[in-house]
């Protein structure tokens, strides 16, 4: 008789069944939720993870599962080191676990980070490390 997979086994199968890697990374975010035919209001969450195609983040936000959404981040590499960056996202919300949430993304992009510069880059990351 073969014994059952323990619950540790089957997390770990069902981590493993990622094809990208997820890079621990923590960011303060931005996000807006599509309602209906607008945009929410703007809230703010930090990153947990990132890869490629996802990534986690915790709220205080209850966002809806399978819902679309936006986001914005403070990249933590600048530009020729001197340009600060945001990382936009695009995509749709997966999974919602307490104040955690994940999101497949859909589409990508980099843009100036107006308004800031590498010193409150770095001050905004000390302060919430």
């Amino acid at each position: 008789m073969m014994a059952r997979p323990t619950s540790s086994r089957r997390i770990k199968f069902q981590m493993d069944r990622r094809t990208k890697i997820r890079y621990p990374l923590k960011c303060e975010l931005e996000f807006r939720v599509r309602e209906r035919d607008f945009l929410s209001e703007s809230h703010s969450g930090r990153t947990v993870n990132i890869s490629s195609e996802g990534f986690l983040f915790t709220t205080t936000e209850r966002p809806l599962v399978g819902s679309e959404i936006e986001v914005a981040l403070l990249w933590p590499a600048a530009l020729e080191n001197r340009i600060p960056l945001k990382l936009v996202m695009k995509g749709e919300i997966v999974r919602a676990e307490g104040d955690r949430i994940a999101v497949r993304i859909g589409s990508h992009e980099y843009r100036l980070a107006k308004n800031r510069t590498i010193k409150q880059l770095a001050l905004a990351a000390n302060s919430s490390a």
